[in-house]
């Protein structure tokens, strides 16, 4: 299990290189979450899917840009580890493992597809919300 402190680096990192969303597998009624974290420099994605322990990497051919992904129950996994952590996206991590035990559950897709929305609003500059510290003494 890892350590608290390389949890809270993996948060960060995610953060801010991380994206999360819940995709339907094309032709089916399947919703999963995918969360994926990207940069140029593979080092801190391999400590990363080290710290995690799950999902893969790999380095796109042509701009040699290393990626972290994970689907459905690795994703869980994942955001589960990091969620104490996040800060910027907390919320879209909630959603995306609601959207997980609703399907799991056995949900109308409808909320499903509510949770993907909601997420992809969150995902974009003009949903995002950033906590404010109150720094009043």
């Amino acid at each position: 299990m890892p350590k608290r402190i390389e949890l809270a680096w993996a948060a960060g990192f995610f953060d801010g290189e991380g994206s999360i969303s819940v995709v339907q597998r094309p032709h089916r009624a399947y919703w999963y979450p995918l969360v994926q974290v990207g940069n140029k420099e593979r080092t801190p994605i391999e400590r990363f899917r080290e710290i995690i322990g799950t999902g893969f990497i790999f380095t796109r051919r042509q701009d040699r840009f290393n990626m972290w992904i994970a689907a459905s129950k690795k994703a869980e996994h994942a955001l589960v580890q990091i969620i104490p952590y996040l800060v910027v996206k907390r919320r879209q991590a909630q959603l995306a493992l609601l959207a997980r035990k609703y399907y799991s559950d056995g949900r109308r897709e409808i909320d499903l597809v509510q949770i993907a929305r909601e997420i992809r609003t969150l995902n974009s500059k003009k949903g995002r919300r950033l906590p404010i510290p109150d720094i009043r003494e």
